[in-house]
């Protein structure tokens, strides 16, 4: 039984680096999503200071304008680059949710042995 022990430590401690591994990727990719949502504010933000500026000279309308357009295009790759990675965050998630719970299970299984093996060496005592 101690081996078995022994060996539920060992599994126990590759889910943890699994679990560790699943999680830091789900971390980056939410640090990505958040990054995109603050280009995405930033750039509505600079647009709106744009749009609500008096231009001086028929150039500077002209700006504006080229301005707006390219924030427009701007915004619309951003917003795919954001929808596309939606769908890997949530496979993500379940991968580490699952990773998680391997661990938690592999745990209860640890304590649950060892719990076993304090009764029978205390029967047998």
């Amino acid at each position: 039984m101690v081996s078995n022990i022994k060996k539920l430590a060992q599994l126990r401690a590759l889910a943890r680096l699994r679990q560790d591994i699943e999680l830091a990727k789900l971390a980056r990719l939410t640090a990505e999503d958040q990054r995109i949502a603050d280009q995405q504010s930033d750039l509505r933000r600079a647009a709106h200071a744009v749009r609500h500026e008096a231009p001086l000279s028929a150039l500077e309308a002209r700006l504006q304008d080229r301005f707006g357009d390219w924030t427009e295009r701007r915004l619309d790759r951003l917003q795919a680059n954001r929808s596309a990675l939606q769908p890997v965050i949530a496979a993500q998630k379940d991968q580490a949710a699952r990773a998680v719970g391997r661990e938690d299970v592999l745990g209860r299984l640890g304590d649950q042995l060892a719990q076993d093996l304090r009764l029978t060496q205390h029967r047998r005592s």
